[in-house]
């Protein structure tokens, strides 16, 4: 009984073994030709494709007020000003020259 239930335990230990190679060699497969043609299909694309859970109120800058018109208002116009980087009082000019406040 012993050197059955051996057996069993080895023939099951095998199975899961091939079972877990078969599946790691089908998903080096898929990710390999789904790479490829994500590809392709990215570099032939000319429109922007954002993913969001609601959509854009406005595209207008001067009205949008939640972040999904954010998101494409931003990516689209180019602001006036910008932070400095190195300080939170301190703005450069994108497209302003000069300003006051």
């Amino acid at each position: 009984m012993r050197s059955s239930r051996s057996a069993l335990s080895r023939t099951v230990t095998v199975l899961i073994v091939i079972a877990i190679l078969v599946v790691a060699a089908g998903a080096v497969y898929f990710v390999s030709t789904g790479m490829s043609k994500t590809t392709q299909q990215t570099s032939a694309r000319t429109s922007l494709t954002v993913e969001e859970e609601d959509q854009p109120d406005s595209l207008d800058p001067a009205v949008t007020y939640v972040t999904p018109g954010w998101e494409v208002v931003d990516q689209v116009y180019q602001g006036l000003i910008t932070y400095n980087g190195s300080s939170i009082t301190q703005y450069e000019g994108v497209l302003a020259k000069s300003w006051a406040v």
